[in-house]
């Protein structure tokens, strides 16, 4: 999947903030009604949108985030989410500045939440 956000360009101002570890790009994938999954303790829920890992473009874009849940932001205007590491930031549709620059490994980047 090819992630296409505008390309962010004020290096100088992006050096001060405070950054995140991004642990995982995802894309949505909306189920049909009456989807069921079963959870990793073998318990079965109904389920609405799934969360598949996706490929993604290196880069550094600008965008903007909603939180969803702990270390899960979606990112507004498509159908990727973000899980971050120790990220308590309560963001809706905040500025942000995502930094993706690895498909593997710990960390795929970093975020950086614009004041």
């Amino acid at each position: 999947m090819v992630l296409i956000l505008a390309y962010a360009t004020d290096a100088d101002a992006q050096s001060d903030l405070k950054t995140y570890d991004i642990a995982q790009v995802y894309e949505a994938v909306e189920m049909e009604n009456g989807s069921k999954s079963i959870d990793s303790y073998g318990n079965v829920e109904e389920v609405k949108t799934v969360l598949t890992p996706t490929r993604f473009d290196e880069g550094k874009y600008s965008v903007e985030l909603t939180r969803v849940d702990t270390n899960f932001y979606k990112i507004e205007g498509t159908s990727m989410y973000i899980e971050t590491r120790y990220c308590y930031e309560y963001a809706y549709r905040d500025d942000a500045i995502l930094i993706l620059d690895s498909y593997y490994g710990y960390t795929k980047g970093e975020v950086a939440f614009l004041e």
